[in-house]
Order: C-alpha cells, then structure tokens, then sequence
C-alpha cells in the first residue's frame, strides 16, 4: 500500500511541471505612450476634465460589448493617472495571459459611475511566450498616431483629435450624453413605437 502511495505521489510531482510549462506569459505596457519622453500619447479623462479614475487591460470571451458581459481583467485597474493630463503609463510583469490567448485586447475606462471601452484597431491580439522562456512583450498604448479613424470605442466615450499629450494623439474622455442625445434616442424609440402599433392594426 505504501509503494502505491509513493508511486501516486511521485506521478503528481512529475505532473506539475507540465502544468507550469503551459502558461503563457507576458510583459504588458498599455494606457498612455510614455517611453522615450516620445511626441504625444493618449489622456484619459473624466467628466470633470482631470484624469479618470482608472483603466483595466482585458478581453471578452465573445464580442466586446459595454455591459461586460463575458469581461475578464488582466491585472488590476490602474489608478496611477497623471491628475491634470490623464496621462497613464501602466506596466505588466510576468503576467499569466494563458486564458486571454487569441482573444482582442481591451482597455476599460471609468470615471465615477460612467464606463467606456477602447482599443486601437491595429492592436494584435494578446499573445504569449510559453515559460519558462522570457515572456512575451506586448504594448497596447495610445500614442501620437492615434486618431478618431484608427480606434474602436464603446460606451460612453468622446475622442477629440490632436487632444493627447503635447497636442498629439488624442484625448478620450468619458462623458454624460447630451440632452439632444436622451431626446433623439426616444424620439427613435416613439417612431419604432409608432409602426409597430399601424403594422398591428
């Protein structure tokens, strides 16, 4: 019985190894292009015109859609924002990503209750190197070639063009829709109402 045990326990050891060889690892830099003291890079700001509250980098396990449903984080938000330029540097190390593997990289952004999402439309997918090699180095920031044309929001979000840091790059701000914004999507709805109600009848 004991060499049973000893042979169970020696086949789990030599199992655990696989296990760890499998994860896929990362060095992730996402949020605001810092490096090099380069020409610009993307602010993230509130309502309030200083600096959001924080920024999450993760993926959907289907489409991306401003409910989360199906959301999963990398990491922790970062709340280490610049406070009056909305400038963030966020760093990854060693970051497992096995399970974020083929799936689309994803900044979320909040600001008291209000949320957005954001990516850069040439942002590959996020990747990995299998340890116990050096991990992966992936980059996932906004910099001075980013505008309204070459990025992908959902949510509550606003870009403005050369807004980023140095007037370069672009500034994405989280805002409450406008009046005339609340009155068009009901005027929608009422229209929709409408020829529903004559198809009926």
């Amino acid at each position: 019985m004991k060499i049973k045990n000893l042979l169970l326990v020696a086949s789990i050891a030599a199992l655990l190894p696989l296990s760890a060889v499998a994860q896929s690892k990362a060095n992730i830099s996402w949020g605001s292009d810092l490096s090099g003291g380069g020409p610009g890079g993307g602010q993230f700001q509130g309502t309030d015109g200083n600096a959001a509250d924080s920024i999450t980098l993760g993926y959907f396990s289907g489409s991306a859609n401003i409910a989360l449903t199906g959301w999963t984080a990398l990491g922790a938000p970062d709340t280490t924002f610049n406070v009056s330029s909305g400038l963030n540097g966020a760093a990854f190390s060693d970051l497992d990503v096995t399970s974020a593997v083929n799936k689309e990289a994803w900044i979320l952004i909040t600001d008291a209750a209000l949320t957005g999402l954001i990516r850069a439309n040439d942002w590959s997918n996020i990747s990995g190197t299998t340890s116990p090699s050096p991990p992966a180095t992936l980059v996932y920031t906004f910099d001075s070639t980013d505008s309204t044309a070459t990025v992908t929001t959902l949510g509550n979000v606003t870009i403005t063009d050369n807004g980023g840091f140095n007037g370069t790059g672009i500034a994405i701000a989280l805002a409450v829709p406008e009046p005339g914004t609340y009155a068009l999507i009901f005027g929608l709805f009422a229209l929709s109402w409408v020829a529903i109600r004559r198809r009926r009848a």
